[in-house]
């Protein structure tokens, strides 16, 4: 799914933060002053916090739009070590090995295959680490859930499959809320 500049005001509602809370969300990656790269960073809800800890924030998109108003709102911040990367889901611009984490929230049920999983395996170090924050397809019958459709969802079992064929071994595993699973995983 390719989000445009109507997008960015959903992304950035203030409500997002109750059910993705960022600051916990990245308490989850145990880096500080490492490179991160934030897989479907979008307007960098997720990627200007992480810059506050982080050496260096690749925030890669694959929506001209959502690249355009990152760099824009770096720029007005002078936020220096986050950098914007437009990018397909075949191709990540970056070289093997590159990042010591990477992070996918709210994004993994728009992976549309498996190819952003092998790239962003392949752009981790040995042993770099992988967080997925996402919305899960385990919802109770009949209940009215936030975020994205449920047919688009995955499950977190689902979420493991997909990458374990990449390499990337499942560790700890929790909850934002009712409707949304974490999973760290390691690089082998």
């Amino acid at each position: 799914m390719h989000f445009g500049e109507a997008a960015a005001e959903r992304l950035d509602r203030p409500e997002r933060e109750a059910f993705l809370p960022t600051e916990r969300i990245l308490s989850l990656l145990p880096f500080t002053g490492a490179v991160l790269a934030d897989i479907g960073a979008g307007t960098g809800f997720t990627a200007f916090p992480a810059a506050r800890t982080a050496s260096k924030v690749y925030a890669v998109d694959v929506s001209n739009a959502m690249v355009d108003i990152m760099r824009r709102r770096a720029a007005e911040r002078n936020v220096t070590n986050l950098l914007p990367i437009l990018s397909t889901a075949e191709k990540i611009p970056l070289p093997d090995a590159s990042v010591d984490a990477a992070l996918s929230v709210s994004c993994f049920h728009d992976y549309e295959d498996e190819s952003t999983v092998a790239e962003t395996a392949r752009i981790l170090k040995p042993g770099g680490l992988f967080l997925v924050v996402d919305w899960d397809a385990d919802a109770e019958p009949g209940r009215r859930v936030p975020g994205p459709p449920l047919g688009v969802r995955k499950t977190a079992e689902q979420v493991i499959g997909i990458c374990g064929r990449f390499g990337l071994s499942p560790g700890s595993q929790g909850r934002l809320n009712e409707d949304v699973f974490t999973l760290l995983f390691r690089k082998n």
